[in-house]
């Protein structure tokens, strides 16, 4: 698969043409996914590219694919099907003659790095990453229509809902303080963009909490690891050229944000002390019902509060 620097230069839209190839390429292999039978109803797309190129149409570029399986929410059953759906990506990437390398197997998911030659002639990369913890969604799973650069390509795909994917986004501004997630946040709140902001709110405490270190500690003081460098190297790249705000722009749209996140409300005081007692009880987020039923199952918090219990028991 190569593409004529012609052809990206006059799709590109403002966007560096090698950020749009990577767009393109992403947008392929998810089209492969959708498609295969039993691909398709086991992984559903989060992060980045699940809101700019599925909720939104392109705020900026996002290189990667982030997939969460859910294919079987019990621990045997995923065991049982993570070899047979690795090998089926690792089918669509020999067919689209990618060079691809896995990361070391691990409990919680894995990362794919894929190699391709661009159409400046250069070497590069997209990755896909496949999570196995997350795989008892929150909220209920839309297939969405993509937007696209190329008028011609049509792509549907299971995404996670908004609030959901803004909790996952939360959390991963505070765990590793990308200036692309510091972006993503900036827009959503500058542009006042529909969501539930309660429900927003109530999963990113539930996230959060999955966190290695105690989310109760937390402070706004936290968004300092995002530097002024990756955003000048990292996110003004991936953006439009004449949208590219600096650091200090968005910070203040997010601190207040931020601030009110960490005013922890009665029932979340309480989530939060009893998880880090080694208790995981969600009905103290979302009261009692279906949905905290299923959160009960949650892979990733039990895992949380299994840790916890280990670690007090070691004390």
């Amino acid at each position: 698969m190569q593409y004529a620097p012609e052809y990206i230069n006059k799709i590109r839209n403002g966007f560096q043409g090698d950020s749009v190839e990577k767009v393109l390429r992403l947008q392929t292999l998810l089209s492969d996914f959708s498609k295969h039978p039993y691909l398709k109803d086991r992984i559903v797309l989060k992060g980045g590219t699940a809101i700019t190129q599925f909720h939104f149409q392109f705020p900026r570029i996002s290189v990667d694919i982030d997939l969460d399986y859910i294919g079987s929410p019990k621990l045997e059953g995923m065991k049982e099907e993570r070899p047979r759906l690795e090998e089926t990506m690792d089918q669509i990437f020999k067919s689209q003659k990618y060079v691809f390398e896995w990361s070391e197997d691990e409990h919680a998911g894995r990362k794919c790095m894929l190699k391709f030659v661009n159409f400046h002639g250069n070497n590069d990369n997209v990755r896909v990453d496949i999570n196995y913890l997350m795989r008892i969604p929150v909220m209920q799973i839309v297939r969405m229509k993509s937007f696209s650069f190329e008028e011609d390509f049509h792509l549907e795909f299971p995404v996670l809902q908004l609030e959901e994917l803004y909790a996952g986004k939360t959390k991963a501004l505070l765990e590793r303080g990308l200036a692309r997630d510091l972006y993503d946040l900036y827009r959503l709140l500058k542009d006042k963009l529909p969501i539930d902001t309660n429900m927003w709110r109530t999963i990113t405490i539930l996230f959060c909490s999955s966190l290695r270190d105690d989310f109760r500690k937390y402070t706004s003081k936290r968004l300092d690891i995002v530097s002024e460098t990756d955003v000048w190297t990292a996110l003004h790249p991936i953006l439009r050229s004449d949208e590219r705000p600096t650091r200090e722009e968005m910070m203040k749209i997010i601190y207040p944000f931020i601030e009110e996140l960490f005013s922890f409300k009665e029932n979340e005081k309480q989530y939060l002390d009893s998880l880090m007692k080694g208790v995981y009880d969600p009905s103290l987020l979302f009261g009692k019902g279906a949905l905290a039923e299923k959160l009960a199952k949650h892979p990733a918090l039990l895992w949380k509060a299994k840790n916890v219990s280990e670690y007090l028991t070691k004390q």
